[in-house]
């Protein structure tokens, strides 16, 4: 039998697409850090939304797994035929090896070809690390560039990854991990800001040495940092910068428990704080009758809940206000603060709407969600894009780890009022306590009105659907769980 890191099955042993395709090909790919050990499991989940969203109906998928050290294990390809969601195991993959540690550290990389364009060099398809306690999932992070073309676009401005946190905690530590492209690199080196509360920042160096082709790469702060006694014990975030070359690099970072693994990932975002070049700012101001940006948040607060939103110092400069306005789950307004925050320098800002609601004596049990709204001085200054955590966690809980979640905000965009409709996919998994939430809410100032939205189920091993229609007014929003 081959060693483990010779051992290949396969039906498409190549870098070539699927054999069945014979016109121009159009390829999405995403590539993940995979992990299995007794504590923690990986799978990939995806559907077939390209059926649904774009009529495609020839889709080829190609799966490969490698070692830590960047050589194929496993690789098999397979037609898509239908949108029906599907799971991929990492642990089924190993099956198949002669790979029998108890622990695996390595990647996967899911690769879609088809014959017609698919708009976007990347795939809707979501990593999730699981096991009894826990259920950290994040959607595409990194990738390998299609071809030159996408390489020098994609590596013409380097900026420095952040936009996370880091949750204080005796047995936490903060990981990130990626996968590394198609070029060896002789020397990598990353250097670390961590950056507090306080906005005291501490930095670090740390060379990583050589990186072989498609090398997964894990980094535990533990290993290199005192993190609770730098921070204070508070919740801080990072900026990594780096020498990494021909991968998209979006990192996956997370915060785990050391003793039980469970983790809750998300995915790092681009520091533009130093971007101020044309293209970093919105082409034009938006109509006097629309906000500059809007962020509809979902509230969980009851039951020692708490939903908190992370600002981060990665915004190119500009001074601007932000106002809340909290609404019922039907949309009527229960209260609202007008310049809540005002913010002149890009820094780590954290908005507890627990707190402020109690603070400005709102009615708690009235309150479903609140719309974020960014007003900026100089309309010719407002950020292009505008990203911010999400946490959504609970007090005194045994494991400190909330959401996280990469959360973005809605600029002012005229066009969008065409549009007829929308199509969002989303995994709803069967794990823990999920929740789909889904809002009504706009950038224009004095909107009114209402959305009609056709929910589709799709199961994992069964053609049949679930459809569902909801009528959602102004401001209003729906939470959906599995015994809906």
């Amino acid at each position: 039998m081959k060693s483990y890191e010779e051992h290949l099955i396969s039906t498409n042993q190549s870098n070539k697409p699927i054999d069945y395709l014979h016109k121009p090909i159009y390829r999405a790919s995403a590539i993940f850090t995979a992990i299995s050990n007794n504590l923690l499991k990986t799978r990939l989940l995806f559907m077939g939304y390209w059926f649904v969203k774009k009529s495609i109906n020839e889709l080829g998928l190609l799966i490969t797994l490698r070692s830590s050290k960047g050589n194929i294990i496993y690789r098999d390809s397979k037609q898509i035929t239908s949108p029906q969601p599907q799971e991929i195991y990492i642990d089924d993959l190993l099956s198949f090896t002669n790979f029998h540690e108890k622990e695996f550290l390595g990647s996967i990389e899911f690769e879609i070809f088809s014959s017609r364009d698919l708009s976007f060099p990347y795939p809707a398809v979501v990593i999730n690390y699981f096991n009894d306690i826990c259920c950290g999932s994040v959607h595409t992070t990194g990738r390998i560039y299609n071809d030159i073309e996408d390489k020098s676009i994609n590596e013409s401005n380097h900026v420095k990854e952040c936009g996370v946190d880091i949750f204080p905690g005796d047995n936490n530590d903060f990981f990130f991990t990626f996968v590394n492209g198609n070029y060896k690199n002789l020397d990598a080196q990353i250097s670390l800001e961590i950056i507090t509360e306080k906005n005291e920042v501490h930095h670090k160096e740390i060379p990583l040495g050589e990186l072989q082709k498609f090398e997964t790469k894990m980094v535990n702060l533990s290993d290199y940092f005192n993190l609770n006694k730098i921070t204070n014990n508070s919740v801080s975030t990072i900026k990594i910068d780096h020498n990494f070359k021909g991968f998209y690099p979006r990192f996956i970072v997370g915060n785990r428990d050391k003793t039980s693994q469970a983790a809750s990932i998300t995915h790092t975002y681009y520091d533009t704080s130093e971007c101020n070049s044309p293209s970093d700012f919105l082409s034009q101001a938006p109509d006097q009758e629309f906000n500059h940006y809007t962020t509809y948040v979902p509230l969980f607060i009851e039951d020692e809940w708490y939903t908190q939103l992370k600002i981060y110092p990665i915004y190119s400069t500009s001074n601007y206000s932000i106002s809340l306005k909290f609404y019922s789950n039907t949309g009527y307004l229960q209260g609202e603060v007008i310049d809540y925050l005002i913010i002149s320098e890009s820094k780590f800002i954290s908005i507890d709407f627990g707190r402020i609601i109690s603070q400005y004596n709102f009615n708690p049990a009235a309150i479903a969600g609140v719309c974020v709204i960014n007003s900026y001085q100089d309309t010719l200054k407002i950020p292009a894009r505008l990203k911010y955590g999400l946490n959504v966690g609970k007090l005194r809980a045994k494991y400190n780890l909330p959401t996280n979640i990469c959360f973005g905000s809605l600029p002012a965009n005229k066009k969008l009022l065409n549009k007829s409709s929308t199509f969002k996919w989303l995994p709803f998994l069967n794990h823990s306590e999920s929740i789909v939430v889904i809002d009504n809410s706009s950038f224009i100032k004095n909107y009114t009105s209402t959305a009609n939205i056709i929910a589709t189920f799709y199961k994992n091993g069964n053609t049949e659907t679930i459809t569902r229609d909801y009528t959602l007014t102004a401001n209003s929003l729906l939470k959906i769980s599995l015994d809906n």
